[in-house]
């Protein structure tokens, strides 16, 4: 999530976060195939699914990330501590 979170820092997350899901929040998830990911929410579709970018220019794609069920969800990014 360079620049955003630069390397080295903290993140603050709150994990109860199935009740605040809003787009253009950071969110922390874990991915089947990537692990542990920190992305933005840019959509949440028809189904549920959720879409996550990337703030780095040379990181995933959305398409590459692919649709995130909730159930997923590690937590919110409250704070960044760099």
């Amino acid at each position: 999530m360079y620049p955003l979170i630069p390397e080295h820092s903290y993140i603050l997350v709150y994990e109860f976060c199935k009740f605040f899901i809003q787009e253009k929040k950071i969110f922390i998830f874990q991915h089947k195939n990537l692990g542990l990911l920190v992305k933005k929410l840019t959509k949440i579709d028809n189904e549920e699914n959720l879409w996550f970018e990337s703030l780095n220019e040379n990181g995933l794609s959305t398409s590459q990330i692919g649709p995130i069920n909730k159930k997923d969800l590690v937590g919110i990014v409250l704070h960044i501590i760099k």
